[in-house]
C-alpha cells in the first residue's frame, strides 16, 4: 500500500471505524433481549443517535474553538433538549447510576485512602448518590447538602464526579473556599457547551489559579479515570484535623 501511509494507521482506522458496529450490535442484542448486563443503560446511551449526532460533529471543536459539537447537531444544549424528552432523562439518570456504581467500587477505596480522614463532605452534582452513599456508609462521613447552581455551602471537602469537563476555564474564577477537593473523571466532551477535556497537568494549573496549593494524582484502575485531590494549605490530616 506505498504512498497510502503506515500499515499501523490503516489498522487503528479500521479498529475506531468498526467499534460503532460492536457497540449498535450489543445494543439490538439488549433490545432483543439476548443479553442482559448491569451496564446496558450504558450501552444504550451510548448509542443513542442524539449522541450519535454530537460526535458526528467533534470536528468543529476544532475549526470553530468554543463550539458545542452537542448544539451544532441539535440546535440547543443537551438539557434543553432532554428537558422535553423525559424518558432520555431517566435513561440519563440510570447511566449516570450505573458509572457511580461501576467507577466506585472497592479498588477506588484501594487506591486513595483519602477518605479516612474527611469529617464532612459535600457531593457537587453528585447524580443519584451512589457514591456519597458508599462513603457515609464506610466512613461516617457527615453529607452536606446543597444546590451547586444557588450557593455551595461553606463546607471542609467537596467532591465532584464526573462533572468538571462539562465547563470552560471561567467557571472556576469564582470558587468558594473550600480546603479539600477531589475530582474523580473520565473522559466526556461532546455533550456540553463549553466542555473541555483536561490533562492532569491543567487541571493542576487550573487549580492552582484559583487558590489550591497541592494537586495530587491517584490513577484508578478503571482505564482513562483518576482521583485528583486539590488542597489548599497543605495534608488532608492537616486541613480537616
Amino acid at each position: 500500500m506505498e504512498g497510502h501511509g503506515s500499515l499501523s494507521n490503516h489498522s487503528s482506522a479500521w479498529g475506531l471505524a468498526n467499534s460503532i458496529t460492536v457497540q449498535m450490535t450489543l445494543r439490538a442484542a439488549i433490545e432483543l433481549n439476548v443479553v442482559n448486563i448491569i451496564a446496558k443503560s450504558v450501552v444504550l446511551w451510548g448509542s443513542e443517535m442524539l449522541v450519535m449526532n454530537s460526535y458526528s460533529m467533534l470536528k468543529y471543536t476544532v475549526l470553530e474553538p468554543g463550539s458545542s459539537p452537542f448544539l451544532k447537531g441539535h440546535g440547543e444544549s443537551m438539557y434543553e433538549y432532554m428537558s422535553k424528552k423525559p424518558e432520555l432523562c431517566q435513561l440519563f439518570d440510570k447511566v449516570m447510576g450505573v458509572i457511580s456504581y461501576l467507577y466506585f467500587d472497592h479498588k477506588v477505596f484501594e487506591v486513595y485512602k483519602g477518605f479516612e480522614e474527611v469529617k464532612e463532605l459535600m457531593d457537587v452534582g453528585g447524580g443519584d448518590g451512589t457514591a456519597i452513599a458508599k462513603i457515609v456508609s464506610m466512613y461516617g462521613v457527615e453529607h452536606l447538602s446543597g444546590d451547586m447552581f444557588e450557593l455551595i455551602p461553606k463546607t471542609q471537602s467537596v467532591m465532584l464526579m464526573l462533572i468538571l469537563h462539562n465547563w470552560n476555564d471561567d467557571h472556576f474564577e469564582n470558587t468558594p473556599d473550600i480546603k479539600l477537593v477531589l475530582y474523580i473523571d473520565i473522559v466526556m466532551m461532546a455533550m456540553f457547551q463549553g466542555a473541555k477535556e483536561r490533562t492532569t497537568a491543567e487541571y493542576d494549573t487550573l487549580a492552582k489559579s484559583v487558590g489550591f496549593v497541592e494537586t495530587k494524582i491517584f490513577p484508578l484502575p478503571h482505564g482513562r479515570s483518576y482521583i485528583l485531590e486539590f488542597l489548599k494549605g497543605g495534608s488532608v490530616e492537616s486541613i480537616v484535623g
